[in-house]
């Protein structure tokens, strides 16, 4: 599933550039991963009643589980919050803002039931299937939007696929020990927010 996945929305990516511009086609090829792949590929694979499993709450097995945990939620906003957000929020505006907030919570949602929540259900257990395989291809995925808008950042599409790489194992590892994705969902919108993602558009 990975590969066809990375193929496809490469191709939405390029395609609809193209076809609508770089920033009406940037949204739009976002929206057909949202619906296509988070959301019509997980009702279908796993089924409303898993679907609601694997976000469900839970609780850390142990005391000593759940301090780990947290630390590995904490971790990716932290890093967004002082190498991303503090350099674009003088600049942002409420419309920044508040478009981020919005796009963070469908983003970082959909792709924590896509790429965690649809293995850990299927692969319980499973160390490489369930938790390794869906990090290197979320880290991967991260190409197809920079096919269209790539980050002027220190170390390239590299440093920001291997960001991906980092910030997916740290959800990836308390979903697949929890068995749900509840949540690495906070820590994602969380993420994504601080990352105010809307100045590709308002600004």
């Amino acid at each position: 599933m990975p590969w066809a996945l990375l193929a496809s929305t490469y191709l939405a990516f390029v395609g609809l550039e193209e076809l609508l511009g770089p920033t009406r086609g940037y949204l739009a090829a976002f929206v057909v991963y949202w619906v296509g792949w988070c959301l019509l590929f997980p009702l279908w694979f796993l089924g409303k009643k898993e679907l609601k499993r694997v976000l469900s709450p839970v609780r850390f097995s142990r005391s000593g589980a759940m301090a780990g945990g947290l630390v590995l939620l904490a971790v990716p906003p932290v890093l967004a919050l002082a190498t991303v957000f503090v350099t674009k929020i003088p600049q942002a505006t409420v419309a920044v803002v508040l478009g981020s907030l919005g796009l963070a919570a469908v983003n970082g949602t959909a792709e924590e039931v896509l790429w965690r929540g649809v293995y850990i259900r299927e692969f319980p257990g499973d160390m490489l299937r369930g938790f390794l395989y869906p990090t290197l291809g979320f880290a991967l995925w991260h190409l197809a939007p920079q096919a269209v808008h790539p980050l002027s950042m220190p170390g390239g599409v590299a440093a920001f696929v291997a960001g991906a790489f980092f910030m997916g194992a740290c959800w990836g590892w308390v979903a697949w020990k929890t068995g749900s994705v509840r949540w690495a969902i906070c820590s994602h919108v969380l993420t994504d927010f601080l990352g105010l993602g809307a100045t590709v558009y308002f600004l």
